[in-house]
């Protein structure tokens, strides 16, 4: 009887450990897609500017110049 009761203990805790781990590989996932989708966002950001603006510290072209101090944002 004692090990039967052991066996099902040991089996709920193991089933709890692979909830947690579950839980703790999703939020790691969702944490680095966060990351690699702000970053990807950024670059075109930088992108989109260098092709109207030119590289940085180029001079002036058309209507388009850099300037400012306020960064840009992504919804």
């Amino acid at each position: 009887m004692k090990k039967h009761k052991r066996a099902v203990k040991n089996c709920q805790e193991q089933k709890f450990g692979i909830e947690t781990f579950r839980e703790l590989a999703y939020n790691d996932i969702v944490s680095m897609a966060r990351e690699a989708s702000l970053q990807i966002i950024t670059n075109i950001m930088r992108l989109e500017v260098e092709v109207l603006c030119g590289e940085i510290f180029s001079h002036k072209r058309g209507f388009c110049h850099r300037g400012g101090s306020e960064k840009g944002q992504s919804i």
